[in-house]
Protein backbone atom coordinates (compact mmCIF):
# COMPACT_ATOMS: atom_id res chain seq x y z
CA UNK A 1 0.00 0.00 0.00
CA UNK A 2 1.17 3.24 -0.72
CA UNK A 3 2.23 6.24 2.02
CA UNK A 4 -0.52 8.82 0.19
CA UNK A 5 -3.39 5.45 0.88
CA UNK A 6 -2.53 4.40 4.39
CA UNK A 7 -2.71 8.17 5.17
CA UNK A 8 -6.03 7.88 3.40
CA UNK A 9 -7.13 5.36 5.25
CA UNK A 10 -5.71 7.17 8.50
CA UNK A 11 -7.64 10.52 8.11
CA UNK A 12 -10.27 10.75 10.59
CA UNK A 13 -12.54 13.10 9.02
CA UNK A 14 -12.73 10.56 5.91
CA UNK A 15 -12.92 7.46 8.61
CA UNK A 16 -16.03 9.36 9.70
CA UNK A 17 -17.75 10.14 6.80
CA UNK A 18 -16.79 6.53 5.73
CA UNK A 19 -18.01 4.57 8.84
CA UNK A 20 -21.78 6.79 8.99
CA UNK A 21 -22.16 4.88 5.90
CA UNK A 22 -22.26 1.36 7.64
CA UNK A 23 -25.61 -0.23 8.41
CA UNK A 24 -24.80 -2.99 10.25
CA UNK A 25 -23.19 -3.33 13.30
CA UNK A 26 -21.23 -6.45 12.38
CA UNK A 27 -19.58 -4.64 9.80
CA UNK A 28 -18.21 -2.20 12.80
CA UNK A 29 -17.17 -5.43 14.56
CA UNK A 30 -15.06 -6.84 12.11
CA UNK A 31 -13.37 -3.30 11.32
CA UNK A 32 -12.72 -2.50 14.66
CA UNK A 33 -9.19 -3.85 15.16
CA UNK A 34 -7.64 -3.31 12.03
CA UNK A 35 -6.18 -0.10 13.67
CA UNK A 36 -6.28 2.25 16.61
CA UNK A 37 -7.38 5.15 14.77
CA UNK A 38 -9.88 3.21 13.90
CA UNK A 39 -10.83 1.60 16.97
CA UNK A 40 -11.11 5.00 18.48
CA UNK A 41 -13.31 5.86 15.94
CA UNK A 42 -15.65 2.48 15.72
CA UNK A 43 -15.79 2.43 19.70
CA UNK A 44 -17.60 5.80 19.68
CA UNK A 45 -19.71 5.43 17.14
CA UNK A 46 -20.81 1.93 18.60
CA UNK A 47 -21.93 3.32 22.07
CA UNK A 48 -23.10 6.67 21.04
CA UNK A 49 -26.78 4.85 21.11
CA UNK A 50 -26.74 1.31 23.02
CA UNK A 51 -29.15 -0.64 21.40
CA UNK A 52 -30.28 -3.93 23.96
CA UNK A 53 -31.98 -6.98 21.81
CA UNK A 54 -31.79 -9.14 24.93
CA UNK A 55 -31.31 -8.84 28.67
CA UNK A 56 -27.55 -10.29 28.56
CA UNK A 57 -26.54 -7.38 26.27
CA UNK A 58 -28.13 -4.92 28.65
CA UNK A 59 -26.12 -6.45 30.94
CA UNK A 60 -22.89 -6.72 29.36
CA UNK A 61 -23.64 -2.57 29.19
CA UNK A 62 -23.56 -1.97 33.15
CA UNK A 63 -20.64 -4.59 33.86
CA UNK A 64 -18.49 -2.38 31.44
CA UNK A 65 -20.22 1.01 33.29
CA UNK A 66 -19.22 -0.09 36.44
CA UNK A 67 -16.01 -1.55 35.64
CA UNK A 68 -13.42 0.14 37.50
CA UNK A 69 -10.39 0.84 34.89
CA UNK A 70 -11.74 0.87 31.33
CA UNK A 71 -10.10 0.83 28.12
CA UNK A 72 -12.30 4.05 27.06
CA UNK A 73 -14.48 6.78 28.78
CA UNK A 74 -17.33 4.52 27.89
CA UNK A 75 -20.11 6.80 29.22
CA UNK A 76 -18.82 9.79 28.06
CA UNK A 77 -19.21 8.21 24.81
CA UNK A 78 -23.13 7.47 25.42
CA UNK A 79 -25.50 9.77 23.57
CA UNK A 80 -28.80 8.43 22.87
CA UNK A 81 -30.49 6.10 25.62
CA UNK A 82 -33.81 4.32 24.73
CA UNK A 83 -35.79 2.67 26.65
CA UNK A 84 -38.57 1.48 24.54
CA UNK A 85 -39.51 -2.01 24.74
CA UNK A 86 -38.63 -3.77 21.31
CA UNK A 87 -41.19 -5.93 19.49
CA UNK A 88 -41.49 -9.98 20.53
CA UNK A 89 -38.10 -9.59 22.16
CA UNK A 90 -37.70 -10.18 25.90
CA UNK A 91 -37.09 -7.21 28.22
CA UNK A 92 -34.07 -6.22 29.81
CA UNK A 93 -34.56 -6.51 33.65
CA UNK A 94 -34.44 -2.76 34.51
CA UNK A 95 -34.48 -2.18 38.35
CA UNK A 96 -34.49 1.03 39.66
CA UNK A 97 -30.79 0.94 40.86
CA UNK A 98 -29.80 0.01 37.85
CA UNK A 99 -31.41 3.05 35.94
CA UNK A 100 -30.41 5.32 38.53
CA UNK A 101 -26.66 4.27 38.05
CA UNK A 102 -27.15 4.66 34.16
CA UNK A 103 -28.25 8.34 34.88
CA UNK A 104 -25.16 9.47 37.63
CA UNK A 105 -22.53 8.06 34.93
CA UNK A 106 -24.12 8.95 31.77
CA UNK A 107 -23.99 12.64 31.47
CA UNK A 108 -22.85 13.63 28.10
CA UNK A 109 -26.99 12.41 26.90
CA UNK A 110 -28.35 14.08 23.88
CA UNK A 111 -31.36 12.40 23.46
CA UNK A 112 -33.75 10.16 26.09
CA UNK A 113 -36.52 7.97 25.44
CA UNK A 114 -38.84 6.43 27.75
CA UNK A 115 -41.52 3.79 26.92
CA UNK A 116 -43.56 3.29 30.24
CA UNK A 117 -44.14 4.87 33.57
CA UNK A 118 -44.15 2.49 35.97
CA UNK A 119 -41.19 0.62 38.30
CA UNK A 120 -38.32 1.56 37.92
CA UNK A 121 -38.99 4.95 35.62
CA UNK A 122 -41.13 6.68 38.30
CA UNK A 123 -40.76 10.56 38.30
CA UNK A 124 -38.14 10.62 40.57
CA UNK A 125 -35.61 8.51 38.09
CA UNK A 126 -36.41 10.15 34.73
CA UNK A 127 -35.92 13.59 36.42
CA UNK A 128 -32.05 12.20 37.43
CA UNK A 129 -31.14 12.26 33.57
CA UNK A 130 -32.52 15.67 33.13
CA UNK A 131 -30.48 17.38 35.89
CA UNK A 132 -27.26 15.04 35.09
CA UNK A 133 -27.39 16.01 31.10
CA UNK A 134 -27.62 19.28 30.34
CA UNK A 135 -27.18 18.74 26.75
CA UNK A 136 -30.20 17.35 26.58
CA UNK A 137 -31.56 18.28 22.76
CA UNK A 138 -34.63 15.49 22.92
CA UNK A 139 -37.18 14.28 25.60
CA UNK A 140 -39.75 11.89 24.49
CA UNK A 141 -41.90 10.98 27.69
CA UNK A 142 -44.15 7.66 28.07
CA UNK A 143 -48.10 7.68 27.49
CA UNK A 144 -48.57 9.17 31.38
CA UNK A 145 -50.36 10.90 34.52
CA UNK A 146 -50.10 14.60 34.54
CA UNK A 147 -48.87 14.21 37.91
CA UNK A 148 -46.30 11.80 36.33
CA UNK A 149 -45.00 14.52 33.75
CA UNK A 150 -45.19 17.46 36.09
CA UNK A 151 -42.60 15.85 38.18
CA UNK A 152 -40.84 14.04 35.35
CA UNK A 153 -40.18 17.66 34.13
CA UNK A 154 -39.69 19.33 36.75
CA UNK A 155 -35.73 19.78 35.80
CA UNK A 156 -37.13 21.32 31.98
CA UNK A 157 -39.35 23.74 34.25
CA UNK A 158 -36.61 25.32 36.21
CA UNK A 159 -33.60 26.04 33.70
CA UNK A 160 -31.69 22.63 33.74
CA UNK A 161 -32.38 21.59 29.84
CA UNK A 162 -31.37 25.14 27.78
CA UNK A 163 -30.65 23.15 24.96
CA UNK A 164 -33.35 21.11 24.50
CA UNK A 165 -35.00 21.32 21.03
CA UNK A 166 -37.59 18.37 21.05
CA UNK A 167 -40.41 17.40 23.49
CA UNK A 168 -42.74 14.95 23.32
CA UNK A 169 -45.28 14.27 25.53
CA UNK A 170 -48.28 12.46 25.50
CA UNK A 171 -50.53 13.15 28.44
CA UNK A 172 -53.24 10.69 28.92
CA UNK A 173 -56.13 13.32 28.83
CA UNK A 174 -55.62 15.20 25.65
CA UNK A 175 -57.74 18.10 26.32
CA UNK A 176 -55.89 19.15 29.58
CA UNK A 177 -55.30 22.38 31.00
CA UNK A 178 -52.54 21.04 33.12
CA UNK A 179 -50.83 19.96 30.38
CA UNK A 180 -50.71 23.53 28.74
CA UNK A 181 -49.47 24.93 31.69
CA UNK A 182 -46.84 22.76 31.76
CA UNK A 183 -45.79 22.99 28.19
CA UNK A 184 -45.50 27.16 28.95
CA UNK A 185 -43.36 26.74 31.74
CA UNK A 186 -41.27 24.24 29.79
CA UNK A 187 -41.24 26.98 27.13
CA UNK A 188 -40.10 29.81 29.34
CA UNK A 189 -36.74 28.05 30.12
CA UNK A 190 -36.39 25.74 27.18
CA UNK A 191 -36.42 28.95 24.13
CA UNK A 192 -34.87 27.07 21.64
CA UNK A 193 -37.84 24.26 21.25
CA UNK A 194 -38.20 24.00 17.17
CA UNK A 195 -39.93 20.09 17.95
CA UNK A 196 -42.96 19.35 19.36
CA UNK A 197 -45.46 16.39 19.95
CA UNK A 198 -48.02 17.47 22.21
CA UNK A 199 -51.31 14.88 22.65
CA UNK A 200 -53.74 17.68 22.43
CA UNK A 201 -56.79 19.11 21.18
CA UNK A 202 -55.66 22.38 20.04
CA UNK A 203 -58.66 24.77 20.49
CA UNK A 204 -58.43 28.18 20.13
CA UNK A 205 -56.92 29.39 23.47
CA UNK A 206 -54.57 26.42 23.38
CA UNK A 207 -53.53 27.68 20.12
CA UNK A 208 -52.66 30.94 21.25
CA UNK A 209 -50.57 29.45 24.15
CA UNK A 210 -48.78 27.43 22.04
CA UNK A 211 -47.80 30.42 19.67
CA UNK A 212 -46.57 32.64 21.91
CA UNK A 213 -44.43 29.81 23.73
CA UNK A 214 -43.35 28.25 20.64
CA UNK A 215 -42.60 31.18 18.46
CA UNK A 216 -40.01 28.76 16.58
CA UNK A 217 -41.43 25.59 15.97
CA UNK A 218 -40.41 24.14 12.94
CA UNK A 219 -42.24 20.79 13.75
CA UNK A 220 -45.19 20.12 15.61
CA UNK A 221 -47.76 17.18 16.02
CA UNK A 222 -50.95 17.24 17.88
CA UNK A 223 -54.04 14.87 19.01
CA UNK A 224 -56.42 16.93 16.71
CA UNK A 225 -57.27 20.86 16.03
CA UNK A 226 -60.62 22.77 16.07
CA UNK A 227 -60.99 25.64 13.20
CA UNK A 228 -60.33 28.40 15.40
CA UNK A 229 -56.87 26.91 16.93
CA UNK A 230 -55.79 25.99 13.01
CA UNK A 231 -56.39 29.69 12.21
CA UNK A 232 -54.18 30.72 14.99
CA UNK A 233 -51.30 28.21 14.35
CA UNK A 234 -51.44 28.98 10.66
CA UNK A 235 -50.86 32.61 11.83
CA UNK A 236 -48.48 32.27 14.37
CA UNK A 237 -46.39 29.06 13.16
CA UNK A 238 -44.41 30.62 10.11
CA UNK A 239 -41.41 29.26 9.88
CA UNK A 240 -42.89 25.30 10.29
CA UNK A 241 -41.75 22.20 7.69
CA UNK A 242 -43.41 19.48 9.37
CA UNK A 243 -46.88 19.47 10.58
CA UNK A 244 -49.11 16.00 11.39
CA UNK A 245 -53.13 16.76 12.75
CA UNK A 246 -56.23 15.30 12.78
CA UNK A 247 -59.07 17.62 12.01
CA UNK A 248 -61.48 18.35 14.52
CA UNK A 249 -65.49 17.75 14.01
CA UNK A 250 -66.18 21.39 14.15
CA UNK A 251 -63.69 22.25 10.73
CA UNK A 252 -65.54 18.68 8.87
CA UNK A 253 -68.68 20.29 9.48
CA UNK A 254 -67.99 23.41 8.00
CA UNK A 255 -69.10 23.38 4.58
CA UNK A 256 -67.36 26.92 3.62
CA UNK A 257 -65.35 28.73 6.10
CA UNK A 258 -64.58 31.52 4.10
CA UNK A 259 -61.81 32.44 7.21
CA UNK A 260 -60.51 28.89 7.10
CA UNK A 261 -60.34 29.04 2.96
CA UNK A 262 -58.13 32.22 2.86
CA UNK A 263 -56.17 31.47 5.88
CA UNK A 264 -55.01 28.35 3.83
CA UNK A 265 -53.26 30.38 1.15
CA UNK A 266 -51.28 31.59 4.30
CA UNK A 267 -49.51 28.56 4.91
CA UNK A 268 -46.36 28.12 5.83
CA UNK A 269 -44.04 26.57 3.19
CA UNK A 270 -43.91 22.85 4.41
CA UNK A 271 -41.73 19.64 3.99
CA UNK A 272 -44.19 16.92 5.57
CA UNK A 273 -47.70 17.00 6.10
CA UNK A 274 -49.84 14.40 7.76
CA UNK A 275 -53.63 14.98 7.60
CA UNK A 276 -56.48 12.71 9.02
CA UNK A 277 -59.63 13.77 8.42
CA UNK A 278 -62.08 10.70 9.83
CA UNK A 279 -64.98 12.29 7.64
CA UNK A 280 -66.87 12.05 4.24
CA UNK A 281 -66.21 15.80 3.22
CA UNK A 282 -62.74 16.97 2.23
CA UNK A 283 -62.54 20.85 3.57
CA UNK A 284 -62.09 23.68 0.77
CA UNK A 285 -58.81 25.09 2.63
CA UNK A 286 -56.88 21.91 1.98
CA UNK A 287 -57.11 23.33 -1.62
CA UNK A 288 -56.33 26.84 -0.78
CA UNK A 289 -52.55 25.83 0.81
CA UNK A 290 -51.77 23.18 -1.47
CA UNK A 291 -51.53 26.20 -4.22
CA UNK A 292 -48.29 27.21 -2.81
CA UNK A 293 -46.43 24.34 -1.47
CA UNK A 294 -43.65 24.00 -4.03
CA UNK A 295 -41.62 22.62 -1.27
CA UNK A 296 -44.12 19.84 0.18
CA UNK A 297 -42.02 16.43 -0.02
CA UNK A 298 -44.10 13.90 2.12
CA UNK A 299 -47.67 14.00 1.71
CA UNK A 300 -49.83 11.66 4.23
CA UNK A 301 -53.37 11.49 3.60
CA UNK A 302 -56.01 9.20 5.93
CA UNK A 303 -59.19 8.32 6.58
CA UNK A 304 -59.79 11.08 3.84
CA UNK A 305 -63.26 9.60 2.36
CA UNK A 306 -64.60 12.96 1.47
CA UNK A 307 -61.17 13.25 -1.03
CA UNK A 308 -62.32 12.91 -4.44
CA UNK A 309 -60.20 12.18 -7.89
CA UNK A 310 -60.79 16.39 -8.50
CA UNK A 311 -58.82 16.94 -5.56
CA UNK A 312 -56.43 14.63 -5.64
CA UNK A 313 -55.30 15.76 -8.73
CA UNK A 314 -54.81 19.17 -8.08
CA UNK A 315 -52.74 18.22 -4.96
CA UNK A 316 -50.04 16.01 -7.14
CA UNK A 317 -50.47 18.91 -9.82
CA UNK A 318 -49.23 21.94 -7.48
CA UNK A 319 -46.88 20.07 -4.73
CA UNK A 320 -44.12 20.06 -7.78
CA UNK A 321 -41.67 18.38 -5.19
CA UNK A 322 -43.58 15.51 -3.93
CA UNK A 323 -41.38 12.20 -3.42
CA UNK A 324 -43.42 10.24 -0.92
CA UNK A 325 -46.90 10.08 -0.92
CA UNK A 326 -49.36 7.87 1.62
CA UNK A 327 -52.67 6.94 0.68
CA UNK A 328 -54.97 5.37 3.71
CA UNK A 329 -58.35 4.10 3.47
CA UNK A 330 -59.20 7.52 0.81
CA UNK A 331 -61.99 4.99 -0.64
CA UNK A 332 -63.22 7.75 -3.40
CA UNK A 333 -60.01 7.48 -5.41
CA UNK A 334 -59.99 6.11 -8.61
CA UNK A 335 -57.78 4.88 -11.40
CA UNK A 336 -57.36 8.88 -12.13
CA UNK A 337 -56.12 9.85 -9.02
CA UNK A 338 -53.01 7.08 -10.14
CA UNK A 339 -52.78 8.37 -13.72
CA UNK A 340 -52.39 12.09 -12.44
CA UNK A 341 -50.00 11.16 -10.02
CA UNK A 342 -47.55 8.99 -12.68
CA UNK A 343 -47.97 12.02 -14.98
CA UNK A 344 -47.10 15.05 -12.95
CA UNK A 345 -44.97 13.33 -10.37
CA UNK A 346 -43.04 11.47 -12.87
CA UNK A 347 -39.75 10.54 -11.84
CA UNK A 348 -39.38 12.40 -8.66
CA UNK A 349 -41.77 10.13 -6.87
CA UNK A 350 -39.57 7.45 -4.51
CA UNK A 351 -41.94 6.20 -1.97
CA UNK A 352 -45.19 5.45 -2.45
CA UNK A 353 -47.78 3.54 -0.11
CA UNK A 354 -51.63 2.90 -0.64
CA UNK A 355 -54.36 1.04 1.67
CA UNK A 356 -57.20 0.71 0.70
CA UNK A 357 -57.63 3.81 -1.52
CA UNK A 358 -59.07 2.67 -5.02
CA UNK A 359 -55.91 1.62 -6.58
CA UNK A 360 -56.08 -1.07 -9.28
CA UNK A 361 -53.42 -2.68 -12.19
CA UNK A 362 -54.09 0.19 -14.71
CA UNK A 363 -52.96 2.67 -12.19
CA UNK A 364 -50.52 1.32 -10.93
CA UNK A 365 -49.12 0.10 -14.20
CA UNK A 366 -48.80 3.85 -15.14
CA UNK A 367 -47.01 4.14 -12.17
CA UNK A 368 -44.34 1.85 -13.22
CA UNK A 369 -44.00 3.52 -16.84
CA UNK A 370 -43.68 7.14 -15.48
CA UNK A 371 -42.19 6.58 -11.94
CA UNK A 372 -39.08 4.87 -13.01
CA UNK A 373 -36.93 6.49 -9.80
CA UNK A 374 -39.40 4.30 -7.67
CA UNK A 375 -37.64 2.52 -4.39
CA UNK A 376 -40.31 1.93 -1.73
CA UNK A 377 -43.73 0.97 -2.67
CA UNK A 378 -46.42 -0.53 -0.16
CA UNK A 379 -49.37 -2.11 -1.50
CA UNK A 380 -52.11 -3.32 0.94
CA UNK A 381 -55.70 -5.04 0.65
CA UNK A 382 -55.86 -3.10 -2.72
CA UNK A 383 -57.79 -5.99 -4.46
CA UNK A 384 -57.76 -5.04 -7.92
CA UNK A 385 -53.82 -5.12 -7.85
CA UNK A 386 -52.75 -7.72 -9.48
CA UNK A 387 -49.47 -9.56 -10.15
CA UNK A 388 -49.30 -7.87 -13.84
CA UNK A 389 -48.92 -4.38 -12.75
CA UNK A 390 -46.76 -5.24 -9.84
CA UNK A 391 -43.91 -6.83 -12.25
CA UNK A 392 -44.32 -4.01 -14.46
CA UNK A 393 -43.05 -2.05 -11.12
CA UNK A 394 -40.38 -4.58 -10.50
CA UNK A 395 -39.01 -4.43 -14.13
CA UNK A 396 -39.25 -0.80 -14.83
CA UNK A 397 -37.89 0.74 -11.36
CA UNK A 398 -34.92 -0.61 -11.27
CA UNK A 399 -34.25 1.61 -7.88
CA UNK A 400 -36.83 -0.33 -5.88
CA UNK A 401 -35.48 -1.90 -3.13
CA UNK A 402 -38.25 -2.26 -1.20
CA UNK A 403 -41.50 -4.44 -1.36
CA UNK A 404 -44.02 -4.54 0.84
CA UNK A 405 -47.82 -6.30 0.20
CA UNK A 406 -50.82 -7.39 1.52
CA UNK A 407 -51.76 -9.08 -0.96
CA UNK A 408 -54.49 -12.34 -1.50
CA UNK A 409 -53.17 -15.21 -1.20
CA UNK A 410 -53.42 -16.01 -5.30
CA UNK A 411 -51.82 -12.83 -6.10
CA UNK A 412 -48.82 -13.61 -3.42
CA UNK A 413 -48.05 -16.90 -5.18
CA UNK A 414 -48.19 -15.29 -8.85
CA UNK A 415 -46.59 -12.47 -8.17
CA UNK A 416 -43.50 -14.82 -6.89
CA UNK A 417 -43.26 -16.79 -9.66
CA UNK A 418 -42.93 -13.99 -11.63
CA UNK A 419 -40.42 -12.44 -9.48
CA UNK A 420 -38.70 -16.04 -9.65
CA UNK A 421 -38.34 -15.91 -13.34
CA UNK A 422 -37.06 -12.45 -13.50
CA UNK A 423 -33.69 -11.77 -13.49
CA UNK A 424 -31.44 -10.91 -10.91
CA UNK A 425 -32.60 -7.59 -8.96
CA UNK A 426 -32.33 -5.06 -6.25
CA UNK A 427 -34.64 -5.68 -3.59
CA UNK A 428 -33.25 -5.71 -0.43
CA UNK A 429 -36.73 -5.98 1.63
CA UNK A 430 -39.34 -8.40 0.54
CA UNK A 431 -42.64 -8.34 2.75
CA UNK A 432 -45.68 -10.28 1.34
CA UNK A 433 -48.81 -11.48 3.04
CA UNK A 434 -51.81 -12.79 2.92
CA UNK A 435 -54.51 -10.49 5.03
CA UNK A 436 -56.98 -13.44 5.27
CA UNK A 437 -53.58 -15.65 6.73
CA UNK A 438 -54.47 -15.97 10.17
CA UNK A 439 -51.67 -19.21 10.26
CA UNK A 440 -54.48 -22.19 10.74
CA UNK A 441 -54.52 -23.46 7.69
CA UNK A 442 -53.76 -27.15 7.47
CA UNK A 443 -52.24 -29.52 5.49
CA UNK A 444 -52.34 -27.31 2.08
CA UNK A 445 -51.75 -28.81 -1.06
CA UNK A 446 -50.86 -27.95 -4.82
CA UNK A 447 -54.21 -29.97 -5.52
CA UNK A 448 -55.87 -26.89 -3.85
CA UNK A 449 -58.35 -24.46 -5.95
CA UNK A 450 -55.91 -21.72 -4.94
CA UNK A 451 -51.99 -20.99 -6.62
CA UNK A 452 -50.01 -21.79 -3.63
CA UNK A 453 -46.32 -20.19 -2.99
CA UNK A 454 -44.40 -23.43 -2.71
CA UNK A 455 -40.52 -24.48 -2.18
CA UNK A 456 -39.23 -23.70 -5.58
CA UNK A 457 -40.89 -20.67 -6.17
CA UNK A 458 -38.82 -19.54 -2.60
CA UNK A 459 -35.33 -21.26 -3.66
CA UNK A 460 -35.64 -19.13 -7.14
CA UNK A 461 -36.34 -16.01 -5.38
CA UNK A 462 -33.18 -16.62 -3.16
CA UNK A 463 -31.49 -16.97 -6.24
CA UNK A 464 -32.31 -13.76 -8.01
CA UNK A 465 -32.66 -11.67 -5.17
CA UNK A 466 -29.20 -12.70 -3.40
CA UNK A 467 -29.46 -9.01 -1.66
CA UNK A 468 -32.36 -9.44 0.32
CA UNK A 469 -31.98 -8.45 3.95
CA UNK A 470 -35.01 -8.43 5.31
CA UNK A 471 -37.78 -11.13 4.26
CA UNK A 472 -41.53 -11.89 5.20
CA UNK A 473 -43.87 -14.55 3.63
CA UNK A 474 -46.99 -14.54 5.71
CA UNK A 475 -48.81 -17.04 3.86
CA UNK A 476 -48.32 -20.84 4.00
CA UNK A 477 -45.54 -22.27 1.73
CA UNK A 478 -46.10 -26.01 0.43
CA UNK A 479 -44.28 -28.75 -0.31
CA UNK A 480 -40.54 -27.28 1.65
CA UNK A 481 -39.37 -29.59 3.55
CA UNK A 482 -37.61 -28.08 6.45
CA UNK A 483 -34.11 -28.81 4.88
CA UNK A 484 -34.65 -27.74 1.74
CA UNK A 485 -35.76 -24.41 3.86
CA UNK A 486 -32.72 -24.11 5.84
CA UNK A 487 -30.68 -24.48 2.64
CA UNK A 488 -32.51 -21.79 1.04
CA UNK A 489 -32.28 -19.22 3.86
CA UNK A 490 -28.48 -20.29 4.19
CA UNK A 491 -27.87 -19.54 0.52
CA UNK A 492 -29.21 -15.67 1.12
CA UNK A 493 -25.91 -14.46 2.55
CA UNK A 494 -27.35 -10.51 2.74
CA UNK A 495 -30.29 -11.45 4.87
CA UNK A 496 -30.53 -9.94 8.28
CA UNK A 497 -34.38 -10.64 9.23
CA UNK A 498 -36.80 -13.57 8.41
CA UNK A 499 -40.48 -13.91 9.16
CA UNK A 500 -41.67 -17.30 7.51
CA UNK A 501 -44.33 -20.02 8.02
CA UNK A 502 -42.55 -23.43 7.50
CA UNK A 503 -45.02 -25.97 6.36
CA UNK A 504 -43.31 -28.64 8.45
CA UNK A 505 -41.98 -28.43 11.49
CA UNK A 506 -37.77 -27.70 12.29
CA UNK A 507 -36.34 -29.79 14.60
CA UNK A 508 -32.90 -28.61 16.84
CA UNK A 509 -30.61 -29.91 14.06
CA UNK A 510 -32.26 -27.35 11.87
CA UNK A 511 -32.14 -24.43 14.37
CA UNK A 512 -28.10 -25.49 14.71
CA UNK A 513 -27.56 -24.89 11.14
CA UNK A 514 -29.43 -21.75 10.90
CA UNK A 515 -26.83 -20.38 13.01
CA UNK A 516 -23.95 -21.08 10.94
CA UNK A 517 -25.67 -17.76 8.93
CA UNK A 518 -23.28 -15.13 8.78
CA UNK A 519 -25.69 -11.95 9.39
CA UNK A 520 -28.93 -13.32 10.15
CA UNK A 521 -29.79 -12.15 13.30
CA UNK A 522 -33.44 -12.35 13.57
CA UNK A 523 -36.29 -14.85 12.93
CA UNK A 524 -39.78 -15.06 13.28
CA UNK A 525 -41.34 -18.54 12.64
CA UNK A 526 -45.15 -18.70 12.91
CA UNK A 527 -45.28 -22.04 14.02
CA UNK A 528 -43.16 -24.81 12.29
CA UNK A 529 -41.09 -25.66 15.44
CA UNK A 530 -40.77 -28.99 16.89
CA UNK A 531 -41.18 -29.59 21.08
CA UNK A 532 -37.43 -29.91 21.58
CA UNK A 533 -36.33 -27.33 18.64
CA UNK A 534 -38.28 -24.83 21.01
CA UNK A 535 -36.61 -25.92 24.28
CA UNK A 536 -32.93 -25.69 22.46
CA UNK A 537 -34.03 -21.95 21.54
CA UNK A 538 -35.67 -21.20 24.94
CA UNK A 539 -32.44 -23.05 26.87
CA UNK A 540 -29.91 -21.73 24.34
CA UNK A 541 -31.25 -17.93 24.20
CA UNK A 542 -28.91 -16.54 25.61
CA UNK A 543 -25.77 -18.06 23.75
CA UNK A 544 -27.75 -17.99 20.22
CA UNK A 545 -25.99 -16.22 17.59
CA UNK A 546 -29.24 -14.80 16.59
CA UNK A 547 -33.07 -14.00 17.97
CA UNK A 548 -35.57 -16.67 17.54
CA UNK A 549 -38.97 -16.01 18.40
CA UNK A 550 -41.71 -19.42 17.58
CA UNK A 551 -45.08 -17.34 17.56
CA UNK A 552 -48.22 -19.70 18.09
CA UNK A 553 -50.56 -20.39 15.21
CA UNK A 554 -53.59 -18.42 16.82
CA UNK A 555 -51.29 -15.50 17.30
CA UNK A 556 -52.85 -12.46 15.61
CA UNK A 557 -50.90 -10.15 12.69
CA UNK A 558 -52.39 -7.93 10.53
CA UNK A 559 -49.82 -5.17 9.22
CA UNK A 560 -46.61 -5.32 8.11
CA UNK A 561 -44.63 -1.87 8.41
Amino acid sequence: MSEIARLALLDTDLLHIIFDNFKRQDDMFISLLVHPVWTQILIRKLWKEPVWKSPSSYQKFLKTLRSSSPFFPYAEMVRHLNFVPLPYRPHPLFTQKDIRFIADRCKCLTKLRVGWMMDPFDSYTFCKFLVNSPNLASISCPDCTMEWLAKALGPAMSGHCKNLRHLEVKNWVHESSETCALLERVAGNCGGIISLYAHLLVTEEIALMLVKSFPNLKYFRCHSVTSSGLVILIRGFQKLKGLRLTLDKDIQDQKNDTELVEIGKKFPLLDSFQLSIGNDKFPPFALTWIQNQHHLQHLELSLCDGLTDDSFIFIVKHCSNLESIQLKWCSRLTVLSYKALAQYRNTRLRQLRVLRSGLNDIGLAKIARHCSRLSKLNIDQCPEVTRESLMMIVKNCRELVKLTGGLSRQTLASLGRSLSSHGPGNLQVLKLRDPLYRGSEKNITSNSNFDNFDGKLLGQLACNYPQLRKLVIRCTITELLPDKLVQIILSLRNLEELFITPCEPLDVEHIMKLELHPKLKEIMLLGGCSGDAERYIEQHRNGLKMFIKVIKHDYKMYTIK
